[in-house]
């Protein structure tokens, strides 16, 4: 009887699993795929949020891209007056940013706004001029009763407003005859900008009666209050005058403001 002879265990091919390559092709994709580029802004949008605010002036900035979408940004928005210029950096994920420029370092004048955003790996400016004015830092004007006499030599002057803020006094008292008395009752403080720090102003007060200058007192640069006076430049000589203020800023706003003067032997009578 021949020998049995176990048959040979035929080997199998077994195929490549193609789940696996399916899954390593996957990974790969998501390793190489960059996240769509965002869209670079189309257009840049500036407006006033409080139009009675002058310093700081208060603005929003928007950029929205070609879709209308609102478009990510980072960047500065400047105002900007002859050769100052003030500017703040903004920075916004929602395409919206509220803004604040301080004034205080600006002259007088027209201001441009300048945004210049950067969004998308672009970059793009907008400029709109004549966008603010802004306003002499103090405005000011005669105080008292106007009368200059040998118990009451100087001639005094309020701060109407700083920065387009206004200031209310109480009744001048002319019962109390002078100027020094009123200022100890209500205690004025020092001209400060929208952050509180002192404006430090310099001028002049120059008087004239008819066309003619009779008198003139410099005034060196100090930090002055709400009230404050001055001394009488001019003649003693008993008569009607007219005495101008001029008040210079560190950055060079200018305010002048006049008020008539009478020139008298005594007061008594006069300031009623």
């Amino acid at each position: 009887m021949d020998d049995l002879r176990r048959p040979r265990r035929r080997r199998i091919r077994r195929p490549i699993r193609t789940a696996v390559a399916v899954v390593l092709l996957a990974l790969a994709a998501g390793a190489v795929a960059a996240p769509a580029a965002q869209a670079a802004p189309a257009r840049v949008w500036v407006q006033q949020t409080d139009p009675l605010s002058t310093d700081p002036v208060r603005l929003q900035v928007a950029a929205v891209d070609t879709n209308g979408y609102a478009a990510p940004f980072t960047g500065t928005v400047a105002l900007v007056v002859g050769r100052t210029r003030s500017s703040v950096a903004v920075r916004s994920a929602e395409g919206q940013e509220d803004v604040a420029i301080p004034t205080t370092s600006l002259t007088a004048g027209s201001a441009s706004l300048v945004a210049t955003l950067r969004s998308g790996g672009r970059t793009i400016t907008t400029t709109v001029r004549g966008f603010v004015d802004v306003l002499p830092a103090v405005v000011i004007r005669g105080f008292g009763c106007g009368v200059v006499s040998p118990t009451q030599p100087r001639i005094a002057w309020q701060v109407v407003s700083v920065n387009g803020r206004s200031y209310q006094y109480p009744a001048w008292t002319p019962a109390s005859n002078a100027f020094p008395a009123y200022v100890h009752t209500v205690h004025p403080t020092v001209i400060t900008d929208s952050s509180g720090r002192p404006i430090r102003t310099k001028g002049a007060v120059v008087v004239t009666k008819g066309s003619k200058v009779v008198g003139r007192v410099a005034l060196p640069s100090a930090n002055r209050r709400l009230l404050f006076s001055v001394p009488w430049p001019g003649a003693r000589v008993p008569g009607s005058y007219t005495a101008t203020l001029t008040l210079t800023d560190a950055v060079g706003r200018t305010t002048t403001a006049s008020q008539p003067v009478t020139v008298a032997t005594s007061s008594a009578g006069l300031c009623s």
